[in-house]
């Protein structure tokens, strides 16, 4: 399946590991990155959920932005015989069948955020298409945490994969030296701060209250 003829722009997908729906400052990034690319009107925002049971792409929208589901296994030094059988089955059949969606839908980049090891398989299967498609990681912090704990044989896998990615994005100076203290320091590493919509402050700012009685409530976490 591929985009309607009314949404034929070229598509920048999105990679995520669960449904937009879901709470989160990860999703809240992906969805305003998403709407200001639609808004801008050059690129098709598409979102592919990572979902298992989706063995083949199954189109949707979530948020009023338009998703795909499909099944995409994951790839680590330490599967077994029984799993790298699998998985070089899966990919086959997945390799073809992703050529074909990137073709037909005019894929010009991938950006997948919250990253797993979902990546290797991804960055495994573009690689062998007939034209180079922008790889783009995007780590949000505890996407990194797991990684910590990881061998030093994992972490070399990770030092491989991440020296031949088009684009590394965080979105702090400290997630950046976390990434090149962990993974290795000659990494290109972008800095892009989480963006908000200073549209939707407007009426804030024009408020005649004093200065000293506005307040801006940022819930986070450290």
């Amino acid at each position: 399946m591929e985009l309607s003829s009314h949404q034929r722009r070229p598509t920048f997908l999105f990679v995520l590991p669960w449904s937009l729906r879901h709470v989160g400052g990860v999703n809240q990034v992906v969805k305003s990155l998403a709407r200001q690319i639609s808004s801008k009107g050059i690129y098709q925002p598409v979102v592919l959920i990572t979902d298992w049971d989706a063995t083949t792409p199954i189109w949707g929208e979530e948020e009023g932005i338009q998703t795909v589901r499909w099944r995409i296994r994951g790839y680590h030094r330490g599967m077994s015989i029984k799993e790298r059988v699998a998985f070089m089955l899966w990919e086959r059949r997945f390799s073809r069948k992703f050529h074909e969606f990137c073709r037909e839908n005019n894929v010009v980049a991938i950006n997948q955020h919250y990253v797993g090891d979902t990546a290797f398989s991804i960055n495994r299967v573009r690689l062998k298409s007939d034209g180079h498609i922008p790889f783009i990681l995007s780590f949000h912090g505890s996407d990194l945490t797991h990684l910590i704990s990881s061998g030093e044989k994992d972490l070399e896998q990770w030092r491989r994969l991440l020296s031949h990615i088009d684009k590394i994005v965080v979105c702090s100076n400290d997630l950046k030296d976390r990434v090149t203290t962990l993974l290795g320091e000659k990494l290109d590493i972008q800095v892009i701060f989480n963006g908000l919509d200073a549209a939707n402050f407007a009426g804030f700012a024009r408020s005649t209250e004093p200065a000293s009685e506005r307040i801006v409530l940022n819930v986070a976490k450290f």
